[in-house]
C-alpha cells in the first residue's frame, strides 16, 4: 500500500475550513465518501488507467483557537512500487495545494468583510451613520 501525509495550518475557523476541503474535493473531481465537522474521507472519482489505483484521503481537522485550524491529509492507495507511490504524493499535494487556495480566498473575503464592518462601526460611533442606516448597511454588507 503506498502512503503519503500532509499537514498543514490554515488560519481560519474550523467550520469554514471544512468548507474549504468540501469544495476543494468537488472541484477536483473526488468523491466524499463520509464526512463530519472534523473529518473528510474522500476517493478520486475519475478512471486514472491500468497503471495507478485511485487515491483514497482521510483528512482530519483539529482546531485550538478560533482562527487556527490543523488539517492533516492521510491519501492511500492499494499499489506499490514507485509509480503508485509517486501518483499518491502528486494526488495529495494537489489536494492540499487545492485547499490552500481556496482557504486563501476565504480568508481573504473574511478580511474584507471584516474591514467594512469596522468601517461601518467607525461610522456609526462617529455619529455619521443613524441606527437605521447602520443597520440597513450591516444587513447588506453580511447579506441578511
Amino acid at each position: 500500500m503506498s502512503k503519503q501525509r500532509e499537514e498543514f495550518n490554515l488560519s481560519l475557523p474550523l467550520d469554514d475550513t471544512l468548507s474549504a476541503c468540501l469544495e476543494a474535493a468537488a472541484t477536483s473531481g473526488w468523491r466524499v465518501l463520509q464526512h463530519s465537522r472534523t473529518r473528510l474521507i474522500c476517493k478520486e472519482a475519475k478512471f486514472i488507467g491500468w497503471t495507478t489505483f485511485p487515491v483514497k484521503v482521510v483528512i482530519t481537522l483539529s482546531s485550538d483557537a478560533a482562527y487556527a485550524t490543523k488539517v492533516i491529509l492521510n491519501g492511500s492507495n492499494w499499489g506499490l512500487g514507485p509509480i503508485q507511490s509517486a501518483h499518491v504524493r502528486e494526488q495529495v499535494a494537489f489536494l492540499r495545494d487545492t485547499i490552500q487556495s481556496l482557504a486563501s480566498v476565504r480568508r481573504q473575503k473574511s478580511n474584507h468583510l471584516v474591514t467594512n464592518l469596522e468601517t461601518l462601526v467607525e461610522l456609526h460611533t462617529k455619529g455619521t451613520l443613524s441606527d437605521e442606516e447602520f443597520q440597513a448597511a450591516k444587513s447588506k454588507i453580511v447579506g441578511k
